[in-house]
């Protein structure tokens, strides 16, 4: 365990406001929201295995005793928890390193936070949509698919079990102590060198800056969003208790009522240019000006409707805004 001058911890923010903890915090998710809490005058305690300028205190979740010592020195109100073992470690990790981490190391958290159950007043567990695995894949010829809290998950390694696991305590902690506790399941916010991979082998390729602000039409959710549904979870704990949320990038176009969703999801999954230069002013100039083209199908869609309506929140950083800052810079 290293620890280090923890003046920085307690200087930097409003002497009033609470701590939170982030776990995670030396990872791109946990740096953002730290630097957006400082922003609007929350405290802040930094907890990765990593050191990294915007972590403080280097060490595993799964340490009990420091947990322990950061609950009680820092008087802890919020946990954001953001440490995990992630899709990209399939290769270099075993089932026991998943199941240390995701599913033993959120235990932990959850113990200590139900230990000083009269301090906090809130967890929230990052998640991942990919959680759904097998559930996220359309058969061939079918409608693209709309992804929202409803939707069972079906999951196919270790990534989504012992990230299931966690969700499953994170609920069972609310019901048990009744402490506001949120479970964010995150729509894609980094690349994955596979996924871009496979779009750079297609007959006419697809680069990974085309890939990335196409996706923010349907799955991909920009990392301050993300950070700020997080805080919002936080704001809004009181009001809502427990909350099962998709977080992404909200869609240029609407899925209507069933008989017009039917139309919109069956036109992406065979044609979505259609779709989008319908939905986005514009589109089509910005597409051409840049050499980018549409993807040449949509398979799934991830809904944020529920977020915006109870915490709050919506995505700032669009597919829309997206194409409308690049037509403004060309």
């Amino acid at each position: 365990m290293v620890i280090f001058d923890d003046g920085d911890v307690h200087d930097r923010g409003n002497v009033g406001m609470p701590f939170f903890l982030i776990t995670g915090s030396s990872g791109h998710l946990g740096s953002c929201l730290y630097y957006l809490l400082l922003k609007n005058g929350y405290r802040v305690v930094r907890l990765d295995i990593k050191p990294a300028p915007e972590t403080v205190f280097v060490g595993s979740v799964r340490d009990r005793d420091m947990i322990d010592m950061l609950f009680r020195h820092f008087n802890i109100k919020h946990v954001v928890h953001c440490a995990a073992l992630h899709e990209r470690h399939l290769e270099t990790h075993n089932e026991e390193d998943f199941v240390d981490t995701n599913v033993e190391g959120t235990a932990v958290i959850l113990d200590k936070a139900r230990e000083y159950s009269g301090q906090i007043e809130s967890f929230t567990l990052i998640s991942d949509v990919n959680v759904l695995g097998q559930a996220l894949n359309r058969s061939a010829g079918s409608p693209a698919l709309w992804i929202d809290e409803e939707v069972a998950p079906i999951p196919t390694n270790k990534y989504h079990r012992t990230k299931l696991g966690a969700e499953k305590l994170c609920h069972e902690f609310h019901q048990k102590t009744l402490i506001p506790a949120f479970i964010l399941r995150a729509g894609r916010f980094h690349m994955d060198e596979d996924h871009v991979a496979e779009y750079a082998r297609l007959p006419v390729p697809i680069q990974d800056e085309n890939l990335k602000v196409m996706e923010l039409a349907y799955c991909r959710c920009d990392i301050h969003d993300l950070a700020y549904a997080s805080m919002q979870a936080m704001r809004r704990c009181r009001l809502l208790k427990f909350g099962l949320f998709v977080i992404s990038s909200r869609p240029p176009f609407d899925k209507g009522d069933d008989q017009s969703a039917a139309g919109v999801l069956n036109v992406l999954a065979a044609s979505p240019g259609l779709v989008l230069n319908s939905s986005v002013p514009g589109l089509r100039d910005v597409l051409n000006s840049k050499r980018w083209r549409h993807l040449p199908s949509i398979n799934r869609v991830y809904s944020p409707k529920k977020a915006m309506r109870k915490l709050h929140w919506k995505s700032q950083y669009t597919f829309k805004h997206a194409i409308e800052k690049i037509k403004n810079a060309v």
